[in-house]
């Protein structure tokens, strides 16, 4: 799994243990969902992943990321400069961040995001939680959920895990973006394939991989293996990333997820395969 995804899942954990300990150290101490859109992602139940093995080593297509970035100078005014892990996390108690009650501030997201338009700088907004939530629309197993009609874009962690939503930095104010509905009357139309790629990875929280190779390691299910490019099409663009399946007790495979998102910014999945697997996760467990 990539160094990211499991950053993000120990940041949210070790957050959800400590607010329970400050819990069990006293005595005693929603929204209404957006209308329902053509944004629909996959029925409830999980769509189901064959894990069959290749005769043949895959081919590998390698794509040249685009050259973006993403503004975070603001949010480093109110969180201070980002850490040497290239990331910085906090919770503001006072100033214009503390208002909007995000258990967690946090970024800078990737540089792929920054073909949005207008480009705000731009952050995360965690909510955390401490149990899994029924009526979400799950993508594989688990470890990640995308809620195109809730007041988040999408869940990351396991057993604990956060609602994530964004902020941007718009007019001299922060501003809480709350829904898909809020962000595609933000970001809309779609008129270019970065521009895609930026929107598609901000909605479902997924991840862009290139420079893609063969490891004697893994275990491959398909005979290609792309790296994510974006494909335009008649009424808009189909955008190739990738989820890791990282809860639960193993095996944990990569698999492709193809999204199509129209010009006006609705976005739904049209594909799902699993691509390959590290046999050395396969006995490991992530709750």
């Amino acid at each position: 799994m990539s160094r990211e995804a499991c950053q993000r899942i120990l940041g949210l954990s070790m957050v959800m243990l400590l607010l329970v300990g400050c819990d069990a150290g006293q005595a005693s101490s929603t929204s209404a969902p957006t209308t329902a859109t053509t944004s629909t992602l996959s029925p409830a139940t999980p769509t189901p992943i064959l894990l069959t093995p290749t005769a043949a080593l895959p081919r590998f297509i390698n794509h040249t990321p685009p050259e973006l970035a993403v503004d975070f100078e603001a949010f480093e005014r109110e969180c201070g400069p980002v850490g040497e892990h290239g990331v910085v996390t906090c919770k503001p108690e006072t100033g214009p961040l503390a208002a909007l009650e995000c258990d967690e501030i946090s970024g800078p997201p990737s540089d792929l995001l920054g073909a949005l338009d207008p480009a705000y700088p731009i952050a995360h907004c965690t909510t955390l939680q401490g149990e899994k939530t029924d009526g979400v629309e799950w993508v594989s197993l688990g470890g990640y959920a995308y809620s195109p009609q809730g007041d988040y874009f999408y869940v990351a962690g396991c057993m604990l895990h956060g609602y994530e939503r964004y902020v941007v930095f718009r007019d001299t104010q922060f501003v809480l973006i709350e829904t898909e509905d809020e962000f595609r009357g933000l970001f809309a139309p779609i008129e270019t394939a970065d521009e895609a790629l930026s929107y598609v990875l901000a909605v479902t929280g997924l991840n862009a991989y290139y420079g893609l190779e063969l490891d004697s390691e893994y275990e491959y299910f398909v005979d290609v293996i792309e790296d994510t490019h974006v494909d335009p099409v008649a009424d808009g663009y189909v955008v190739h990333l990738f989820q890791e399946e990282i809860c639960g007790c193993g095996p944990h495979p990569t698999s492709a997820v193809d999204f199509h998102v129209t010009p006006q910014g609705y976005v739904r999945q049209i594909g799902l395969e699993a691509m390959y697997k590290d046999p050395a996760e396969d006995n490991m467990c992530i709750d």
